[in-house]
């Protein structure tokens, strides 16, 4: 309580000492959170940061009051007039962002005005900077505008020491300084172009001078430095016809040199120009043009004819008398030029390629830019390198036995031109090697049309291939060769199946046959083939029909119905007759199966040798053979274990359970003897009682009981297949004279088992609930007083050897009895009431009945009292029927 009380009290002064979070944090404390003086804290809160927040948005402190806003919001949300208030902030945020982004642009104006020299424009930004600025701030770029302007009157007070000391050079920069340091004052401009004004006289006083004295070069370069120093100044304009009047003088000058025979000189004067004075048309066309001249001059390896008449047109233009003694040089070399390759022209179309070309080498020798002769020489040349290959291709294509190939190739060449003798030597080659394979195609012909072997031909055109490898008529042999090749692997393939009595081996081989043979059908020779192929089969059904092979007759007959006409057979009669002796051959199997589901053996025998004269391969015939032998097996089989059953009954029980399901013929039989291997065990390692109307039981006589998993070669008396160790505990039973009959449990090397939830104690008393491993549950039941055997109950749907329910016996007397009959203190519940009936066991691996009344039988021999049981044991006691079975 007191803990509560302090947390308010701390959460009240925070409020009063405007600590607004840590109230917060204080009254959001598990501890006060749901007091009703910290619900009335949290409202005066509330207000005072409503308060707050107003003030710091009258101050301007828009981000402090949003702060403010979101700590409202979370201590109510729902408050009136918080909308309200948050659109105020917002909207003074928003304008106080306005105001900062205006401010850093008009900063930035500033800047950049002052950078370049825009003194009035930065003066005027300042003035509108003033309201959105610190004092201190407005200052400091008040007084970088006034330094600014400081720096550009002394720019120009040494521009003017400049001048008067004639400091040509430093002049020029001080004006470019003070040009960048105040570009837009007026009055400044007028001094500075005062001052520009003076020195431009005395630079125009110098080009006049330079003119007069007839230093025409001097004068170009004393205005071009002119120029370019004051490239703004006003003076330049009056100055562009003295411009003109510079480049004029430099071009006439160089006209002149031109006319002496100087083109050298006058192209080197021209060139010496200043760029700025370069650039006048006059000045320009003139250079252009004694470029060009010098040019065709000197190119002496291009074409003398183009030269000749670039140079004559030049002269034409400018009548300058000293370029008629070259033009008349070029003209007797073009003349020369169109000589030689007239004659190279004439020599190629006469086809002397070799004088054409040489001819050709020697001009270009001497003019190698004679684009003409390079055309012509390229051109040979290109075509002889096609006649040199397309002769190496025939070459090789004779090589490689491409004969046509080769022919097609030489026949282009023989014409005339490079190789053209060669090529008539190889085409003979090729004519007497095609003549020879004509000769080879023939005999080949005539043997394939006489019957030789397909292989034999095949052969000997591949030795014809070698000497040529693209002939057709040697192509068409080959196919024929090879249709025969695959006619008599089809034909083979067809005998096999007759030999193996395949029907599919026949009939596929067959139908690849007809259809190899297209639209036009097979050849003559392969018809011959064809129709004795046909007799042969013919004779072989008879012959099936002979032997008893109807339904292969019937089967392959109905397949070659489609080709009965190539193959020339009647099979209508064939079919009809396999077709009668399939039908009989059924019915004989279908009577020989209805005998053996009747159990009459020997009926189904006689019908299944009826069958057999008739179609011993017929499916049913088959099936009911079948039947037969699987039955005559079976009989053998079980004949077996009834004799194994009198030295071994275990062997026995394992050969009959091997065998699977027993076909119902020999249904007594398998009981029987299932009876007889049953009577053949003991009950020395327990038994398994079968009651009716009560259900099986697992019956016991040892002392010691093991139980554990049901996996593994060696397994205990009582395998459960559970998640328990192969041997988890054992089930101990000790007589003693004072104690009597005691059962106990004893784990196995400490393995988990309680009872009733607990450790195992000395005895186990009835209802016990016993737990192994903590997954199989068992209850130990001892339902007579006067009995101490016991009933194991499992539980939870696991079983034991198929049984759920366990007796374990005591050995001798009768307290250790079963007692069988109704009511509770009864072992074994039946529904009928009788004379007093139980079990009881002399003895390890006895069993003995005692039946109190007149109507009992074992194995149909009645008894009355007590009588000892025997393994496989039927009894009747009055109403109630059970049956004591070995245990496998």
């Amino acid at each position: 309580m007191w803990s509560h009380l302090i947390q308010l009290l701390r959460a009240r002064r925070a409020i009063r000492g405007e600590r607004f979070d840590a109230a917060r944090a204080l009254l959001a404390d598990p501890i006060v959170r749901d007091d009703r003086r910290a619900h009335e804290l949290r409202q005066e809160l509330t207000e005072r940061l409503v308060d707050r927040a107003r003030r710091r948005l009258e101050a301007g402190q828009a981000a402090l009051a949003r702060h403010d806003l979101g700590r409202i919001r979370e201590l109510d949300p729902d408050r009136p007039g918080i909308e309200e208030l948050s659109d105020a902030i917002e909207a003074k945020a928003a304008s106080e962002s306005e105001s900062r982004q205006r401010a850093e642009s008009l900063r930035m104006g500033f800047d950049r005005a002052l950078d370049e020299g825009r003194l009035n424009e930065a003066r005027d930004l300042l003035a509108t900077l003033r309201d959105a600025i610190g004092e201190t701030e407005c200052q400091a770029l008040q007084a970088r505008l006034e330094s600014r302007r400081s720096a550009a009157s002394k720019a120009l007070r040494d521009v003017r020491e400049a001048l008067d000391r004639g400091l040509e050079r430093e002049a020029r920069e001080g004006v470019d300084k003070a040009r960048r340091l105040c570009a837009d004052s007026l009055t400044f401009r007028e001094r500075l172009v005062g001052l520009s004004a003076a020195w431009a006289k005395e630079r125009w006083d110098e080009v006049q001078n330079c003119l007069v004295a007839g230093r025409n070069l001097e004068a170009a370069r004393a205005l071009a430095d002119w120029w370019e120093s004051d490239p703004d100044s006003d003076e330049l304009s009056e100055a562009r016809d003295l411009l003109v009047a510079v480049a004029d003088a430099i071009a006439g000058e160089a006209r002149n040199l031109a006319i002496a025979g100087d083109l050298q000189g006058a192209c080197r004067l021209a060139s010496q120009a200043p760029r700025i004075v370069a650039g006048v048309a006059g000045l320009r066309r003139i250079k252009d043009r004694l470029e060009r001249i010098l040019f065709l001059l000197d190119a002496n390896e291009d074409d003398p004819r183009r030269r000749a008449d670039a140079l004559a047109r030049i002269l034409a233009e400018t009548q300058w008398s000293s370029l008629e003694t070259p033009l008349a040089a070029l003209r007797k070399d073009a003349i020369e030029v169109e000589h030689a390759l007239t004659e190279a022209r004439r020599e190629l179309s006469a086809g002397d390629t070799s004088a054409g070309k040489d001819r050709l080498s020697s001009l270009l020798v001497r003019w190698p830019g004679c684009d003409e002769a390079k055309a012509l020489l390229d051109g040979l040349l290109a075509d002889e390198r096609e006649r040199r290959d397309q002769l190496e291709a025939a070459r090789v294509a004779v090589r490689e036995g491409r004969l046509d190939e080769a022919q097609k190739r030489l026949l282009r060449l023989i014409s005339g031109g490079f190789g053209a003798d060669e090529a008539r030597n190889l085409l003979r080659d090729v004519e007497r090697l095609r003549l020879k394979v004509s000769r080879e195609c023939t005999a080949l012909a005539a043997r394939l049309d006489a019957g030789a072997e397909a292989e034999e031909l095949l052969a000997g055109i591949d030795q014809v291939r070698r000497h040529q490898v693209d002939s057709a008529e040697l192509d068409e042999l080959e196919a024929r060769a090879l249709r025969r090749r695959t006619a008599r692997q089809h034909e083979q393939a067809i005998r096999g199946g007759l030999e193996r009595r395949d029907v599919s081996a026949c009939l596929e081989p067959l139908r690849a046959w007809i259809a190899e043979g297209g639209e036009g059908g097979v050849a003559q020779d392969e018809r011959r083939a064809l129709e004795a192929l046909g007799r042969e089969i013919e004779a072989v059904l008879r012959a099936d029909l002979r032997r008893g092979r109807p339904a292969f007759v019937d089967e392959l007959a109905l397949g070659l119905r489609t080709w009965k006409r190539q193959l020339g057979i009647d099979l209508d009669p064939i079919l009809a007759e396999a077709g009668a002796k399939v039908q009989a051959a059924r019915s004989h199997a279908r009577k020989g199966l209805e005998a053996a589901m009747r159990r009459s053996i020997d009926e189904a025998a006689e019908q299944l040798a009826s069958a057999r004269e008739l179609a011993p391969e017929e499916p049913e015939v088959l099936r009911l053979a079948h039947r037969l032998g699987r039955i005559q097996g079976d009989k053998r089989l079980l004949e077996e274990a009834f004799t194994l059953a009198e030295s071994d009954p275990s062997g026995a029980r394992e050969l009959l359970a091997s065998r699977g399901p027993t076909p119902r013929p020999l249904g007594s039989l398998v009981l029987e003897l299932k009876d007889h291997v049953e009577r053949q065990g003991d009950l020395e390692h327990g038994c398994l009682l079968q009651v009716e109307e009560a259900g099986e039981f697992l019956v016991f006589t040892d002392d010691r009981l093991r139980i554990g998993n049901a996996t593994g070669s060696k397994l205990p008396q009582i395998p459960v297949l559970a998640r328990i160790r192969p041997h988890h505990a054992t089930f101990v039973r000790t007589l003693s004279f004072h104690g009597g009959s005691v059962d106990r449990i004893e784990p196995v090397d400490g393995e988990p088992v309680t009872v009733n939830g607990s450790a195992p104690g000395d005895r186990l008393q009835h209802g016990d609930r016993l737990v192994f491993g903590g997954v199989l549950p068992m209850v130990y039941l001892r339902p007579s007083p006067q009995s101490t055997s016991a009933l194991l109950r499992i539980e939870k749907g696991f079983e034991c050897r198929g049984t759920s329910r366990i007796l374990w016996m005591k050995q001798g007397g009768r307290d250790g009895r079963i007692a069988i009959g109704r009511g509770r203190e009864v072992h074994i519940r039946v529904p009928h009431k009788g004379p007093e009936l139980y079990l009881q066991a002399p003895g390890r691996g006895r069993l003995c009945v005692h039946f109190a009344g007149d109507d009992g039988e074992i194995d149909g021999v009645p008894f009355r009292g007590t009588r000892e049981l025997h393994a496989g044991a039927q009894v009747r006691c009055g109403q109630v029927q059970f049956r004591v079975l070995p245990i496998a």
